[in-house]
């Protein structure tokens, strides 16, 4: 493990910030997410994809209901 990584305030000797470098990058491999807000409802959608034959699809979860008046979707996880 790089030894700059441990902390969001560390810079690395070339200026980076590896912890930031790292969110980015898990950020870029997450799922397209959208919600619509209409007039008499809400429409959350994500998208599933897999990279493997070997992941069972159904298995995989992006979105959450946090309780009855609020859900939320994730991605890069």
């Amino acid at each position: 493990m790089d030894r700059y990584s441990f902390s969001l305030t560390t810079f690395a000797p070339n200026g980076k910030l590896v912890q930031i470098e790292h969110a980015l990058a898990a950020v870029g491999n997450g799922s397209t997410s959208v919600g619509i807000k209409a007039a008499n409802g809400v429409v959350i959608a994500t998208e599933k994809k897999t990279g493997s034959s070997l992941v069972d699809v159904s298995s995989l979860e992006h979105m959450a209901k946090v309780c009855d008046s609020i859900g939320m979707v994730y991605s890069g996880m």
